[in-house]
């Protein structure tokens, strides 16, 4: 039997902050690590307001971020269609083992263009 113990990482754990870019016909969810070295982008269509249309895409765009975040809570449907919780404040407020636990602020993002 080996004394070497395996370490698992979630990929979760590379995305650390997440900006939001938006055009007049899509989001753009781009995150990133700590040291803004490696990239996930979301691109998200903001034309359609009776289906979510959501695409992993590793284009690059010249793009103006408007809100910065820390993570997706989700996605919620109201009558002009889908909109995009995001948490945009964040205060620790405990640790559980090595795990940090935060409370967060919450920021509701209309995802249609009208």
């Amino acid at each position: 039997m080996s004394n070497k113990s395996a370490v698992a990482y979630p990929i979760i754990s590379l995305v650390q902050k997440i900006i939001l870019y938006k055009t007049k016909t899509r989001f753009y969810l781009v995150g990133c690590n700590n040291t803004e070295s490696k990239f996930r982008v979301l691109q998200i269509d903001r034309t359609e307001t009776k289906e979510l249309n959501v695409v992993d895409d590793k284009v690059e765009y010249n793009l103006k971020g408007t809100i910065s975040s820390f993570g997706i809570v989700g996605f919620i449907k109201f009558l002009e269609g889908y909109y995009l919780i995001l948490i945009t404040k964040r205060k620790r407020v405990a640790y559980i083992g090595h795990h940090t636990i935060y409370k967060n602020s919450r920021y509701l993002h209309g995802l249609h263009s009208k």
